[in-house]
């Protein structure tokens, strides 16, 4: 027997409880919660997707004028307008479930579903490709799917009443820029449950229940009420807080005169023909665009269908997508031509061409100056290329965010960094038993290691930046999009690109990759009271996912520990517990010195580290150990490897870059394979009874013999 799915409705509620939920969810189905349907509403809201700048996208006044929040969501896509007068619906699975990695199959399939839910309650809807539901050419709901590792998040909207005002109010359209002719024919393109049965409208839970028989049906399940598990109560009150500051809205924001409101008209023998859109001048691209005008035309929905093939659309290809468009598809229209729209939408182009800020080009362009980065960086000059590498941060190295050991491999790098050296590792098990094992490493100061590696890039011909953003990757154009310190917008040129932003790097979500899974840090440095030579490590339930660590620095140590934040929600209490009863012990003094924290990436190697001219390392490549957290050794090799391989590639080895993949693969494959194993192995574990076993841990940690067998 299939194992139930989980139905949630959770009511209405802000924007930012909803995406945190969305977040909770998300990562619970990634983690192995069964598969779910939930059901949301909202208050007002104005919501933008995961890579877009609420400046550009929203009337900010007219949001703080009508009380409406405004959130980003944790996936893509465009802005959304919503309030209680939408049923949300989501469906959080298994990638496996749709038997396709295929978005357009999966919408396809998934709003099929929602389509038979919308007929049973007598609506004649339809699927629209990519993915709409529609009404005869007008939609009633909207929906849209990203992947995370091997979780699938798939959602959703059904109208049953809507305010198109509101809406082109909220997502920058200029009221006074559009007629009531225009505001009405803006409304034909959508429509509504109440709008189409009117005093027959169902209430919320008949949408609803229909929706469940319907998916029910479509995938074979069975549906159970059920809640938030603890652990994901847990996670939800901390993401509320987070997706609610200003940090995590306007996270990729950049300044709103970066986007313009382009419009042209013609009068034509068959009528007016106005043609209304946002332009993203940075990128050069048309956002969203409106086509009114008193002209006939059938079908009717033609119109819908060039609005759909002109959005996101960059500006010199306005010209070949309008003329394919009507080359490919039969269209009547009483005295008004295919050439009378095309020229009007052609006019959009000469309207609001990119402001650019220094357009510069080099031969690589790295992001992060970390130790992978900056080792790409120095490689890369070495070999005589022209390098441009930025780093978000305001200073390279910092914050430091690592207990900063590196091993005896990296003695030459450290040498301007040296604090002491490690000869040993005692590891405590749950019974008490403290194994030790020789274990010789380097104690550096991490800021001044990785500010080491720049300076070298640096003095080798390379061109650092800090407080310097990726907004977007063009791969097509070979172009990153940069944000400088001042607020200016740059266009920066590359031939190869080294990705080395980090676990969760800005690269790979602008090129449209699935975000690393991690676990969560934190560590205090405090007083140590005596000499240490030793790290120790304290394998226990009470740390799950991870370890609790002390690393002796000189007259200071870094104690910390590492978790799953689906297993544990609090990270605060267990490392104050810790530090106690160190501090009682008479190991360290009560003093907290200084906090830190961080993201650790524990899924293993990226399925591919070379996407055309982008080379992933370092954290960014998924490198980084999934039982250790160990990171820094890798980055510095394969930063150093993807510069080499770039100088390669652009003096002619066309197999340079797949090489550099090819290196990586030989030497940490392997390794990084047999820890993602232990680690699966370990999460079956957490909070049972084995967790509690000596032997467990032993299995699962590298200084015990049976962590390597078979």
């Amino acid at each position: 027997m299939s194992r139930p799915w989980r139905l949630l409705d959770t009511g209405v509620r802000p924007a930012s409880e909803n995406m945190a939920l969305d977040r909770v969810l998300l990562e619970s189905c990634q983690a192995g919660a069964p598969n779910t349907l939930r059901f949301l509403r909202f208050k007002p809201s104005a919501l933008i997707g995961f890579h877009q700048s609420a400046s550009q996208e929203l009337d900010l006044d007219y949001c703080r004028s009508e009380d409406i929040a405004v959130s980003r969501r944790i996936t893509g896509g465009g802005a959304l307008y919503c309030d209680q007068g939408q049923i949300g619906w989501e469906l959080f699975v298994d990638r496996r479930t749709f038997a396709t990695a295929d978005m357009l199959e999966i919408a396809r399939a998934a709003c099929g579903m929602a389509v038979r839910g919308l007929q049973a309650l007598g609506v004649e809807a339809a699927f629209r490709p990519r993915n709409d539901i529609e009404v005869h050419g007008r939609k009633i709901g909207g929906t849209g799917g990203a992947f995370d590792g091997e979780a699938l998040l798939y959602q959703g909207t059904v109208l049953i009443d809507f305010d198109i005002e509101r809406m082109l109010r909220v997502l920058r359209i200029p009221r006074e820029k559009l007629s009531d002719k225009a505001i009405a024919s803006a409304r034909e393109r959508i429509t509504t449950l109440r709008a189409l049965l009117g005093d027959d409208t169902p209430t919320v839970s008949s949408v609803q229940a229909a929706l469940v028989r319907s998916f029910e049906e479509g995938l074979g399940a069975t549906f159970e009420e059920g809640d938030l598990s603890a652990a994901e109560r847990g996670l939800y009150e901390t993401y509320k807080v987070e997706m609610a500051s200003d940090d995590w809205v306007f996270e990729t924001d950049r300044p709103s005169l970066d986007v313009a409101t382009a419009s042209a008209m013609r009068k034509t023998a068959g009528g007016l023909v106005r043609v209304m859109a946002t332009v993203d001048t940075v990128r050069g691209r048309l956002k969203q665009v409106f086509i009114t005008g008193d002209f006939f035309i059938d079908p009717r929905r033609t119109i819908v269908d060039l609005e759909a093939a002109l959005r996101d659309l960059a500006l010199e290809r306005i010209d070949e997508t309008v003329a394919g468009f009507f080359a490919s598809r039969k269209v009547d229209m009483l005295l008004l031509t295919p050439d009378d729209l095309w020229a009007c939408c052609t006019r959009l182009s000469g309207r609001s061409r990119p402001r650019i800020m220094n357009a510069s080009a080099f031969d690589v362009l790295v992001v992060g100056l970390g130790p992978g980065g900056a080792s790409a960086a120095l490689a890369a000059a070495r070999a005589g290329l022209s390098v441009l590498a930025v780093d978000k941060r305001r200073a390279v190295g910092e914050p430091v965010q690592c207990a900063e050991f590196v091993p005896l491999t990296m003695g030459r790098y450290a040498k301007p960094a040296l604090v002491q050296r490690i000869s040993g590792m005692r590891s405590v098990l749950p019974s008490g038993t403290c194994e030790h094992s020789d274990f010789p490493g380097l104690m550096v100061d991490r800021a001044a290691f990785d500010q080491a590696l720049a300076a070298d890039a640096s003095k080798a011909g390379a061109l650092l930046r800090v407080q310097t953003v990726l907004k977007a990757v063009l791969p097509d154009e070979r172009v990153a999009i940069l944000r400088a310190p001042e607020g200016g917008v740059e266009r920066a040129g590359y031939k190869v690109l080294i990705a080395a932003d980090g676990p969760h790097s800005a690269v790979a979500r602008s090129i449209g990759l699935a975000p690393l899974k991690t676990v969560e840090t934190r560590q205090y440095q405090v007083p140590l009271c005596r000499p240490y030579a030793d790290t120790d490590i304290w394998l226990s339930d009470e740390f799950p996912g991870g370890y609790g660590w002390l690393f002796p620095r000189g007259p200071v140590a870094n104690v910390g520990l590492g978790a799953d934040r689906h297993l544990a929600a609090d990270l605060k209490a267990p490392l104050e517990r810790l530090c106690a009863v160190l501090a009682q012990e008479g190991v360290v003094g009560a003093e907290i010195l200084g906090r830190t924290g961080g993201s650790i990436p524990v899924g293993g190697l990226r399925a591919s580290l070379v996407h055309e001219d982008i080379l992933f390392v370092g954290d960014a490549a998924g490198l980084t150990h999934p039982i250790t957290g160990a990171g820094i050794a890798s980055a510095v090799v394969s930063g150093e490897r993807a510069g080499l391989a770039a100088a390669a590639f652009l003096a002619g080895d066309a197999g340079a870059l797949d090489g550099y993949a090819e290196d990586m693969q030989d030497e940490f494959a392997e390794s990084l394979a047999r820890a993602v194993a232990r680690r699966e192995w370990l999460m079956e574990r957490w909070h049972t009874p084995e967790a509690h076993l000596d032997a467990t841990h032993k299995r699962g940690w590298i200084a015990f013999r049976e962590y390597f067998a078979p």
